[in-house]
C-alpha cells in the first residue's frame, strides 16, 4: 500500500512541471520575418501549443533570427 502512495506523490510532483518546445525562425527581412513568425505561431497553435515568448537572436548588432518558445504541457 505504501508503494501506491509513493507513486501517486511522484506523479503529483511531475504534474507541476511544464513542458516547452522551441523553434528558431531565421531573419530574412522585416516583412518576411513577420509573415514567417505569424505562420509558425499559427501552425503550432493549431496543434495545441501556446506561445510563451519570442526572443531575437542578435549578433554584431544585427538580428539573425528569432527563438520562439511554446508551452507544450497540454499537447498530446
Amino acid at each position: 500500500m505504501s508503494e501506491k502512495v509513493n507513486e501517486e506523490l511522484d506523479d503529483e510532483k511531475y504534474n507541476n512541471y511544464k513542458s516547452y518546445s522551441t523553434c528558431i525562425v531565421k531573419s530574412r527581412g522585416l516583412k518576411r520575418d513577420s509573415d514567417e513568425i505569424d505562420r509558425v505561431i499559427r501552425v503550432h497553435s493549431e496543434d495545441g501549443y501556446i506561445l510563451h515568448s519570442i526572443v531575437p537572436r542578435i549578433s554584431e548588432g544585427e538580428t539573425e533570427g528569432y527563438i520562439l518558445t511554446f508551452d507544450s504541457t497540454n499537447v498530446d
